[in-house]
């Protein structure tokens, strides 16, 4: 179900001028090497072209407009889960590896003696891979990495005295993933700790899940129209723009897995196809498409 919430742009003048400034940052980030006159020129020519996509027509006396944002979301069953859970042979909230310098103590400007890192050795990993075997997951399909290799793992932080663990849960449920990350909870001990867990959902199809997005995005900004529209006693006119809202790594809509394939620029952002485990998110795939509307107005 599409939610309906309550988005009102007042005045079109001054949503014009917010895209204008962060568009101008963004020209000024990706434009930083270029000679001051190129930089000033292709300023000047993506500003218009930017606030004429996302607000137009633009309000005046003579033409006014209610201006909103339609949501659509898509959801699909998961048919694959990716965890990686990251293991560390200490505790982390009791043992800090790298000590800062205290300033306020003689001689804190140099730099403190680091403690040694327990070890952590694929041997002392076993029983905690025999946990995971024991909760069914395949013993074929989990991938050990340890942290003193640089790059083993990209979710993995800590280096030496660490570890990631992968695997894939086919045909993944919340009851199936709830006992392998108990399991391996319960498989720690005083010299090994579960620091991180990490999970990405995948389905076998992203086929039409875009266009019943947008399908549902088109719904949702004309429920939001006609609600401002009746508050405000006025007639909607046939819609005069549309625009989508554009699908950037860090903002709103994040990028979905089904995305990631015309989406080439998410790893430069370092888009991660996973995130933090969270037991309540649903197993699910989402696709979400965000639109811009514009409706002329009418008195009744």
């Amino acid at each position: 179900m599409v939610r309906k919430s309550l988005l009102i742009v007042s005045l079109s003048a001054a949503i014009a001028s917010l895209s204008i400034c962060a568009f101008s940052r963004s020209v000024n980030a990706a434009t930083s090497n270029m000679a001051p006159a190129t930089v000033e020129q292709s300023v000047e020519a993506a500003q218009p072209v930017q606030v004429a996509q996302l607000f137009y027509p633009p309000a005046t006396d003579n033409h006014q407009v209610v201006m909103v944002v339609g949501h659509g979301q898509i959801s699909r069953p998961a048919d694959k889960a990716s965890v990686q859970l990251v293991v560390l042979s200490y505790d982390i909230s009791t043992f800090n590896p790298y000590p800062a310098s205290d300033p306020n103590v003689a001689g804190g400007s140099q730099p403190p003696q680091s403690p040694p890192i327990p070890p952590l050795t694929p041997e002392m990993l076993k029983p905690f891979v025999a946990a995971l075997v024991a909760a069914g997951v395949p013993a074929g399909d989990i991938k050990v990495m340890m942290g003193d290799v640089p790059g083993a793992s990209p979710y993995n932080y800590y280096g030496e005295g660490s570890a990631a663990i992968a695997f894939d849960i086919a045909q993944p449920t919340s009851d199936r993933i709830t006992k392998i990350m108990d399991a391996a909870q319960g498989a720690t001990s005083d010299k090994l700790y579960l620091q991180d867990r990490y999970i990405g959902y995948v389905t076998n199809s992203c086929d039409d899940m875009e266009a019943k997005a947008y399908v549902a995005a088109v719904a949702d900004a004309r429920d939001r129209a006609q609600i401002l529209a009746s508050a405000m006693q006025v007639n909607l006119s046939p819609v005069s723009s549309v625009a989508e809202m554009p699908i950037v790594p860090g903002s709103s809509p994040y990028p979905s897995p089904c995305d990631l394939a015309n989406l080439p620029q998410a790893a430069a952002y370092g888009y991660s196809a996973l995130s933090y485990y969270d037991p309540s998110a649903p197993v699910e795939v989402v696709l979400q498409r965000d639109l811009y509307v514009t409706y002329p107005v009418r008195r009744r």
